[in-house]
C-alpha cells in the first residue's frame, strides 16, 4: 500500500493547541526529543474507527454509528482490523494506525483470572482509535511531517488535519481555585500491606510486588491545558495524551514496555529503582550513585530483566533474546531511574495475540512471579488500576508497535482527576521509605493539577 507524506514545519506543542478540541485527538509525546528512544512525536485526530473492548463484546464506532460484536477473543478481533489496513512497505514508519490503551485489569483475562469488580467493570480492556492520517516530528530531523495511507481514508483524514491546523489557536485558560486531594489509603494502611508483601516473600510465594495509591481531585476543566502544564514539569520519552470521549488519559511516563520495529526486533525496558533529584548538583549526583550502587534495587531489577528475558523467549527466536543495557542510570525532570534494556527477534508466526499473552501487564509493575505477583497485589490494593500500570501507546498497520507502561498517568472522568503511584517491594524493604518512594513519584502529577487549579 503506498504512503503520503508531506512536509509541515509546525513544532509538536503548536500542533496540539490546534487539535486538542478535534475529535479523538491523541499525542504521544516524545518530551523535548534529546535522548536515543525520543526520536519522535506522533499527533492525529479525527479516527475513522474506534474499538473499545468489554470482556467478549466489541463496541465498534465509525463517526456517529455505534456496533456491537461478540467475539471468542477481542485481541483476535483488535489484529485482525489492523491487519486489514496493512502494508508490505515499512518504509514510512507510523503513516497510519491505532493510538490507545491497555489496561491493567485485562492482564487478568489474557492470563485466564478473574479481574476486580466494582468500579473496574465499567472500564474497557483497551481502547483504540484507527488513524489513516498522522502528524509526525522527528526531533533528530527537527522536522515534521504528514504521513497518511494512499487510500480513500488516509486522502480524507489527511484533509482533515490540514484544515484543523489552519485554524488560530485556541486561548487555553487556568482554571479555577485549587481543591484537595484524596488518598485512597493512608501511610499506616500503606506501610501494613507493605508488611503483607514481605510476609508472601517470606513464605515463598513471591520474590517481589509492586504496591500502589492512588490519589484523586475534583477536575472539571480543560485536560489539554493539564497535559501541557504536566508535559512542561515533566517530560518524558513515552508522554501521551488520549481524548478517549468520556475521559481523558494523560500520562509522563519514562518507561518503554514494548517496541517492535519493521525488522520485527522486539525491545522492553524495565524500570527497577528510584531516587528523587538533588536540590543542588552535589546532591543530585549523590542520589545518582546511591542509585546506581544500591545492592537492593540492582537485585530488584535484575529480577525482572530476568523474567522479561523469559517472557520475550516465548515469542523469539531461539538465541536471539539477549540483555543489551543492565543498570542504566537514566535522569528526569524530578526522578532518578535504573533501567535495564532486553530485546529479541520474533518468531515469524507471532502475531499480537501472542505478543500480548506472553508479555502483558509488563513485569516492573507487577513483580515476580508475575501471575503470583498480581493475585496478592489484588488482595492488598483496594482499588482497581485501571489504565495505570496497563500500556499506552501505538500499534501500526505496518506491524510495528510502541507502548509505555502506564505510570505517572492522570485519568481524567467523571468530574475529576485520579492517578496511582506505586514502589516495588522486596524483603529488604523498608516500608516508611517505600511511601516515600510513591511521593517523590507523584511529585510532578501534584505539581501540574496545582499549576491549573489557581
Amino acid at each position: 500500500m503506498p504512503f503520503i507524506l508531506e512536509s509541515c514545519s509546525l513544532p509538536p506543542k503548536e500542533v496540539f493547541a490546534r487539535l486538542r478540541s478535534a475529535p479523538g485527538c491523541c499525542w504521544l509525546d516524545s518530551g523535548n526529543g534529546s535522548g536515543k528512544q525520543q526520536r519522535y512525536s506522533v499527533l492525529a485526530a479525527f479516527p475513522f474507527q474506534t474499538l473499545t473492548a468489554y470482556g467478549n463484546r466489541i463496541e465498534k464506532r465509525i463517526g456517529d454509528e455505534v456496533t456491537h460484536h461478540a467475539v471468542p477473543c477481542s485481541l483476535g478481533y483488535l489484529e485482525s482490523e489492523l491487519t486489514k489496513y496493512q502494508s508490505e512497505d515499512a518504509e514510512l514508519p507510523m503513516a497510519g494506525g491505532a493510538i490507545g490503551h491497555f489496561s491493567y485489569e485485562f492482564g487478568f483475562r489474557l492470563a485466564g483470572l478473574s479481574s476486580s469488580v466494582g468500579r473496574a467493570l465499567r472500564w474497557p480492556d483497551f481502547c483504540f482509535h484507527f488513524f489513516a492520517a498522522t502528524y509526525v516530528f522527528d526531533h533528530l530531523e527537527s522536522r515534521g511531517s504528514f504521513r497518511a495511507i494512499d487510500t480513500d481514508l488516509g486522502r480524507a483524514g489527511l484533509k482533515q488535519l490540514r484544515t484543523a491546523l489552519e485554524q488560530v489557536e485556541e486561548k487555553q485558560a487556568l482554571a479555577g481555585p485549587a481543591a484537595p486531594f484524596s488518598a485512597n489509603r493512608s501511610r499506616e494502611n500503606y506501610c501494613a500491606a507493605v508488611e503483607g508483601i514481605r510476609e508472601a516473600i517470606a513464605s515463598g510465594e513471591i520474590y517481589q510486588a509492586n504496591l500502589a495509591q492512588f490519589f484523586s481531585t475534583p477536575f472539571t476543566d480543560d485536560s489539554a491545558v493539564l497535559f501541557s502544564r504536566l508535559r512542561d514539569l515533566n517530560p518524558a520519552p513515552y508522554g501521551a495524551y488520549i481524548n478517549a470521549g468520556d475521559r481523558a488519559i494523560l500520562s509522563s511516563s519514562p518507561e518503554q514496555f514494548l517496541r517492535i520495529d519493521s525488522d520485527r526486533r522486539i525491545v522492553t525496558r524495565p524500570i527497577k529503582g528510584t531516587r528523587p533529584r538533588g536540590r543542588s548538583s552535589a546532591t543530585d549526583r549523590r542520589l545518582r550513585d546511591d542509585l546506581f550502587s544500591s545492592t537492593k534495587e540492582r537485585a530488584e531489577l535484575l529480577m525482572i530483566v530476568d523474567m522479561e528475558r523469559n517472557d520475550l523467549g516465548r515469542i523469539a527466536e531461539f538465541g536471539s533474546v539477549q540483555v543489551n543495557e543492565l543498570y542504566c542510570v537514566e535522569s528526569y525532570a524530578t526522578v532518578h531511574h535504573l533501567v535495564g534494556e532486553v530485546e529479541a527477534k520474533l518468531r515469524s508466526e507471532i502475531g499480537l495475540r501472542e505478543i500480548m499473552r506472553a508479555t502483558f501487564p509488563g513485569g516492573s509493575i507487577t513483580g515476580a512471579p508475575k501471575i503470583q505477583a498480581m493475585k496478592v497485589i489484588q488482595t492488598l490494593e483496594p482499588t482497581p488500576r485501571d489504565v495505570f500500570c496497563g500500556s499506552i501507546g501505538w500499534l501500526g498497520f505496518d506491524g510495528t508497535m510502541e507502548l509505555n507502561i502506564a505510570i505517572r498517568t492522570i485519568v481524567c472522568q467523571e468530574g475529576r482527576a485520579d492517578f496511582g503511584v506505586g514502589a516495588g517491594i522486596v524483603w529488604d524493604s523498608v516500608p516508611d521509605a517505600e511511601f516515600q518512594e510513591t511521593l517523590h513519584k507523584a511529585q510532578a502529577l501534584f505539581a501540574a493539577l496545582q499549576s491549573v487549579r489557581g
